[in-house]
């Protein structure tokens, strides 16, 4: 019996050892090496903007006016609130921004058609985007904002995928310069 015990011991061991090898040597078990990259001939979603192809990584080229293709017959183009915070008040009422329910396509003048869409960056500062999110109401006290945030996402749904290209750098903020002679300490 003592034998046997020691037998299946050493056999655990050596089961142990080898799902550690196999593990270091799949890195994790991770399998995805072995599996074809996306490509557009291969159906997995592609959004390109003058001619290059856009991931998360991605900066929107500089034109006020983009249009966007997309390699989908069926596809959904919606401007969302990104993860970076700042407070503004909506009616009077305290408001975080990345809280706000519903898309910012208005603001953006998001227009889909066949194959592609467009947007409009031109000019937008967030006084004028939260305006027309809010139209007609009260939008004021918008707290500091940090130029390099990515206050909005554009994602783009089709083919059972999506993308999502963080938004940056195209706002316009409202500068405020003070007339040294008028200032009283």
């Amino acid at each position: 019996m003592r034998k046997t015990q020691i037998a299946l011991i050493i056999l655990l061991f050596l089961l142990c050892i080898g799902i550690g090898l196999f593990a270091y040597f799949t890195d994790g078990f991770d399998f995805s090496e072995g599996v074809p990259s996306h490509d557009p001939a291969s159906g997995a979603l592609t959004v390109s903007a003058n001619g290059q192809t856009l991931s998360p990584d991605s900066a929107l080229p500089e034109e006020s006016a983009l249009r966007f293709d997309v390699n989908a017959d069926e596809f959904t183009a919606e401007v969302l609130p990104g993860s970076a915070t700042f407070d503004f008040r909506h009616n009077g009422a305290l408001v975080k921004f990345p809280y706000l329910d519903g898309n910012f396509n208005d603001a953006f003048e998001v227009t889909v058609s066949d194959g592609y869409f467009t947007m409009n960056t031109a000019n937008r500062s967030m006084e004028m985007i939260l305006e027309a999110f809010y139209p007609g109401e009260d939008v004021t006290d918008i707290s500091a904002l940090d130029e390099t945030e990515a206050y909005f996402i554009l994602r783009v749904s089709g083919n059972g995928e999506t993308v999502e290209i963080p938004l940056t750098g195209f706002y316009e903020f409202i500068k405020i310069e003070l007339d040294k002679t008028e200032i009283i300490f």
